[in-house]
């Protein structure tokens, strides 16, 4: 009997913790429901709206009637009584529709539109304000002078807006029951054209900064590009400073006689042009013989080191010529296959060409020693010829073993 009534009490306990628990929940819920409505209803009615009236199209539209008016008046069409319609006169009976000309009556309709027109905002505001507003005023979170005041905005615009369509009714027929469907719909177009703007600006600028972007991106790549193009520049001049060649220097020794006078030579220098200058001692040589100015133009061109080409000029003394050519042969010199191609039968050219320009100045002592001694032997061989009764023997070409 004891377990059973236990297990009940605990059952019976069980139950009324749950309901407890859940009317808990359901107030805080129910407590916090209010809250964010209140918040909202707060967060709505705390914005700053203006309801004022619009005094500006207010003043010209009335301006503007009581100057016809007056021109009426004036005119003695119509007397002061007839300025606003008495009570229960009919619009069609007002000075508006039956006096006014049609150019005068557009240019009045014109201004009551843009009166209505500029009524319409603040119609939207306290149309949808009005809900909050009574909604604080009934939780007691809005004062009574507070809600006065708004009633009383609200009543001044029902008046102005009952003005505006009777207005309207008594300069058209059939006006006044549409100038405020009118009005709002040019306003929502207008309020779209607005948007549209709006939208139209924004992408505008958009557009503009995509292509002050796309400039700048081009500007860049175009930037890199030349950086690109500079740094692959500069490293194939590294890479031809790297492999290029010991600097090229080419040199054209003219031999020949200058009777009475230190030896001649002229040098030219590749990219330097001609010059002249003294002979050194291997070259003040007293040949024997006529010799004439060789050619003018003969050059000779290597593609690495120093290169000497010498042309051996003996008039009418070829042997003599091919002598001394053999001479510089065998001193480190090269005979072309073809002996005097293009020259005169007295021109016998040698060249010689030294490996690298740290090493000819050796191999050009060496060279000149050989001129030298060609030198001699034209000299000894010019005596030998002369021994045996003016006959002219082949000419001497000494071996290379001797150098």
């Amino acid at each position: 009997m004891e377990l059973p009534d236990l297990s009940l009490g605990w059952l019976v306990f069980l139950v009324l913790f749950v309901g407890a628990a859940g009317a808990a929940g359901y107030l805080v819920l129910q407590e916090m429901r209010s809250s964010r409505e209140k918040d909202i209803v707060l967060k709505q009615a705390g914005k700053e709206v203006d309801t004022s009236p619009p005094a500006r199209e207010i003043e010209d539209y009335e301006e503007k009637r009581s100057a016809l008016f007056q021109q009426l008046l004036v005119q003695q069409r119509v007397t002061e009584a007839d300025e606003d319609l008495g009570e229960g006169q009919p619009p069609c009976k007002s000075w508006q529709r039956q006096l006014l000309q049609p150019e005068e009556k557009k240019a009045l309709k014109l201004l009551l539109m843009r009166r209505a027109l500029a009524n319409t905002p603040r119609w939207f505001v306290l149309s949808g304000e009005a809900n909050a507003k009574y909604r604080l005023y009934r939780n007691g979170l809005l004062t009574e002078t507070a809600w006065s005041e708004f009633q009383a905005v609200q009543e001044e615009l029902n008046e102005e807006l009952q003005y505006i369509k009777l207005e309207a009714e008594c300069m058209e027929e059939g006006w006044g029951d549409k100038v405020l469907k009118d009005t709002v719909m040019l306003f929502k177009l207008s309020e779209a054209q607005k948007e549209r703007n709006k939208v139209m600006g924004a992408e505008q600028k958009r557009q503009e900064k995509e292509k002050e972007r796309q400039e700048r991106d081009k500007e860049r790549q175009q930037e890199e590009k030349e950086t690109r193009a500079e740094k692959f520049r500069e490293q194939l001049l590294k890479e031809a400073d790297q492999n290029k060649p010991v600097q090229r220097k080419v040199v054209v020794l003219y031999v020949w006689q200058a009777v009475g006078h230190r030896q001649r030579l002229r040098v030219r220098f590749e990219g330097h042009g001609w010059s002249s200058a003294a002979a050194p001692a291997a070259f003040d040589l007293r040949l024997c013989g006529r010799f004439q100015k060789g050619p003018h133009e003969m050059w000779s061109y290597t593609e690495r080191g120093l290169s000497v080409f010498v042309v051996f000029v003996c008039y009418g003394r070829r042997h003599r010529a091919r002598a001394a050519a053999a001479v510089a042969v065998a001193a480190g010199g090269k005979c072309p296959h073809t002996w005097g191609v293009g020259l005169k039968a007295s021109h016998v050219p040698v060249q010689c060409t030294f490996g690298t320009v740290a090493s000819a100045a050796a191999q050009f002592q060496r060279f000149e020693a050989g001129l030298l001694t060609a030198a001699v032997l034209l000299r000894e061989r010019r005596h030998s010829t002369r021994a045996c009764c003016g006959h002219r023997t082949s000419a001497y070409r000494p071996s290379n073993a001797h150098y």
